[in-house]
């Protein structure tokens, strides 16, 4: 049996809300006056959805365990891999987080927010911590998930949007303005229930007739310019040039599984080069790009390619307006576009540094 302090704490709003938030466990304040989201922490949920012009009052909020764990530390609740005995098929709900598991014991808490999410079927869900993002998500890695757009694993269809815990705001107060812009891109998904996301086409060139045909087909007057590199080799691996926000262009130049190292050949590699010099010095193309003073350093640097027309950048553009918060493409990523973290979609290494 999971171990709580005894006393029910009464979760809170309406049920049938189209937004609900939904907590690990209530805190020492909710325990004191026997109602979730009540006094301390919680103030900063009410102040976030006020400046949405949102009624707090008609959210649902939601503790996934109604009772206060032993001391009010959720580390009582986390056991190691072994303690998962005769239920290793939840694991996905349990962790790992931080290298522990939560206590299987939860398990019917977890069921029966389950139904509750079936029967009510909210538009969006606001899930506050690691824990409540690995139930509801799969992914137990805070930092990584909060902001981005799910579907929920326990109740497949609706909506999830991972966050802080207002008490992790409060032990750090860099992580206020990223948890109230989650808030904003839930109450504006709150409006729909379905996921609307952009269809996105990735076309990646196989010959050098791939590269103009692409330019003759979508080619505008203005074009997002990415590379990738790899800077202990001082190589460029690949080049994305996007003439729109739903097509893009990648160009490999890297390719480790050959035996020079090179997608192309030695003659097709010069064309390919020329095709990249004649995009971003083309005095009639606006270049823009993602911190892209690094593109064009490199691109300067090593092929003597000039960004003639670089007139805009995101990350440039996003720090005017809200300085106060971070200007990563994770993070413009998380609150402009509902895709989930593509950076957890594959795992990413770098060439170890070769000697000589």
């Amino acid at each position: 049996m999971l171990a709580h302090s005894g006393k029910l704490i009464r979760n809170i709003g309406q049920k049938d809300s189209k937004i609900w938030i939904v907590s690990r466990f209530p805190t020492q304040q909710d325990h004191k006056v026997g109602f979730a989201f009540a006094q301390g922490t919680a103030w900063l949920l009410r102040e976030a959805f006020r400046e949405t012009e949102v009624d707090f009052r008609k959210v649902r909020c939601h503790n996934i365990v109604p009772y206060l764990p032993p001391l009010g530390k959720v580390d009582s609740w986390m056991v190691p891999k072994k303690g998962l005995k005769g239920n290793e098929e939840h694991t996905h709900l349990l962790g790992p987080i931080n290298g522990k598991y939560l206590d299987p014991d939860i398990l019917p808490f977890v069921a029966a927010l389950q139904a509750e999410l079936q029967e009510h079927q909210p538009n969006v869900v606001i899930g506050l911590g690691a824990e409540v993002s690995r139930i509801l998500v799969g992914e137990g890695k805070i930092g990584a998930a909060r902001g981005a757009l799910y579907d929920c694993q326990i109740c497949p269809g609706i909506k999830v949007i991972p966050t802080y815990t207002p008490g992790a705001c409060f032990a750090n107060a860099s992580l206020e303005p990223r948890f109230k812009a989650d808030i904003q891109k839930a109450v504006r998904e709150s409006a729909f229930p379905e996921r609307r996301l952009k269809a996105r086409f990735v076309h990646v060139a196989e010959t050098v007739e791939d590269l103009f045909e692409f330019q003759r087909t979508y080619g505008t007057r203005a074009a997002t310019v990415d590379i990738e590199t790899v800077p202990n080799w001082k190589q460029v691996t690949d080049v994305g040039i996007a003439y729109s926000e739903d097509r893009v262009l990648v160009i490999p130049i890297l390719d480790k599984n050959r035996p020079d190292y090179s997608y192309w050949s030695y003659q097709d590699e010069f064309l390919v080069w020329d095709f990249i010099r004649s995009v971003c010095e083309d005095p009639d193309v606006e270049i823009r790009g993602q911190g892209y003073l690094y593109d064009a350093t490199w691109l300067y640097q090593l092929l003597l390619i000039r960004s003639m027309e670089y007139r805009g950048d995101s990350l440039v553009l996003h720090h005017a307006l809200y300085p106060e918060v971070s200007k990563d493409l994770g993070f413009l990523a998380s609150i402009y576009c509902d895709e989930i973290a593509w950076k957890q979609l594959a795992s990413f290494k770098q060439p170890a540094k070769k000697d000589g």
